[in-house]
């Protein structure tokens, strides 16, 4: 993440986006395009995706420690950047929170890679607490095989926005970054000052037992 997104998470919490916002042409259609045989029928799936894409908040997470390249240069786009560690159940109790809380969906879990024009879906998403959506969250844990090398954890949220949605582009998660944040990690193309910037903010806001470490990448 950039450093902007890391102080919007250590002063408000975790955002999770609406997937209508995502770049990704393929998020939540993998598994409709072999039903995708005439452009009437395109236009109809593709039109009732994005309908239900407004309703579903996500949070992405690289589902292991072993640092890529590849997840620097999309990621973090800007020389600048972060990635941040941090404890899967315990982000998982605070979607749970939060989904009973409002009386919503909340699901967990790796994302599966599969190719287009798949015939029957095979993800089974884990449920943190279950609702009426949960037969179409498999559809929001499926990518494109392209994206294989990502192993993308999901925190998933389905919410519906309020009228305005332009105003509600997703939900914050308040969360204690202290108990949930293990390690922040510098970019490996970061200034050699950057470093140090990270960590004042870190006990700026009282974190000071967050490890803040160098990329191990050698670039």
């Amino acid at each position: 993440m950039n450093f902007e997104r890391l102080i919007y998470s250590l002063s408000k919490g975790l955002f999770l986006s609406r997937v209508c916002y995502f770049d990704e042409a393929w998020e939540g259609i993998m598994l409709l395009t072999k039903l995708m045989k005439t452009d009437e029928t395109k236009k109809r799936i593709l039109g009732a995706a994005r309908e239900t894409s407004k309703k579903v908040c996500v949070s992405c997470w690289q589902g292991d420690t072993q640092e890529k390249v590849e997840m620097w240069k999309i990621y973090g786009k800007e020389k600048n950047s972060v990635c941040v560690h941090a404890e899967m159940e315990k982000l998982e109790d605070v979607a749970r929170m939060y989904a009973n809380e409002h009386a919503i969906g909340a699901y967990a879990d790796i994302v599966e890679y599969v190719p287009p024009n798949i015939q029957c879906p095979s993800k089974v998403v884990k449920a943190l607490v279950s609702n009426d959506a949960a037969g179409d969250m498999y559809y929001y844990f499926q990518k494109h095989k392209m994206y294989a090398f990502e192993n993308e954890w999901r925190l998933a949220i389905w919410k519906e926005p309020d009228e305005n949605l332009e105003e509600e582009k997703g939900i914050t998660l308040s969360l204690s970054t202290q108990e949930i944040v293990s390690k922040v990690v510098v970019s490996p193309f970061a200034d050699d000052s950057f470093i140090d910037v990270v960590d004042d903010v870190l006990r700026r806001f009282g974190h000071n037992n967050i490890e803040v470490e160098r990329s191990s990448l050698q670039l």
